[in-house]
């Protein structure tokens, strides 16, 4: 399990996506809280552990699955992950959050990011796997190099 948490849909993404410029987004969200430049560091190296993590997994053929909910973070950093391994010859599977889920014939649960969903339930939402096709991955990919030449401080998708 990683987690790719670069909040891609926020700020400067025309550069390395942990580069001088991405960093000095999180520092600018971070200036209101207590965080001091250790915890910042530890931030950013267990993000780039992370992203190495999913490379080498990716590489070595171990199949990938993406848990993606609508939420504009959500689908950047999936936007992004395609692109990561836009090259890589490996299985990557989707599991999309429904916007909301039928409990009883009387009753929903409305969702707009996995951080809603209990951990202990994530596995009803196995069925809704979807496998993606290579050509899916290269547009996915595409349009992570469209948000990138855009350069929005602000990607609401």
């Amino acid at each position: 399990v990683v987690n790719i948490g670069f909040s891609l849909d926020i700020g400067d993404v025309s550069g390395d996506i942990d580069g001088n410029e991405r960093q000095n987004v999180f520092r600018k969200m971070w200036s209101r809280f207590d965080f001091d430049n250790k915890e910042q560091e530890q931030f950013f190296q267990n993000q780039r552990k992370d992203m190495e993590k999913l490379l080498t997994a990716a590489q070595d053929g171990t199949p990938i699955r993406i848990w993606k909910s609508n939420a504009p973070y959500s689908i950047c950093g999936f936007y992004f992950v395609c692109n990561l391994l836009r090259n890589i010859n490996c299985n990557i599977s989707i599991v999309s959050l429904p916007e909301y889920k039928k409990v009883s014939d009387n009753e929903i649960v409305t969702y707009s990011h996995w951080g809603e969903v209990d951990a202990g339930r994530l596995y009803q939402f196995l069925p809704l796997e979807k496998e993606l096709s290579q050509i899916e991955k290269k547009i996915v990919s595409d349009n992570w190099h469209e948000l990138m030449e855009e350069n929005a401080p602000l990607r609401a998708i």
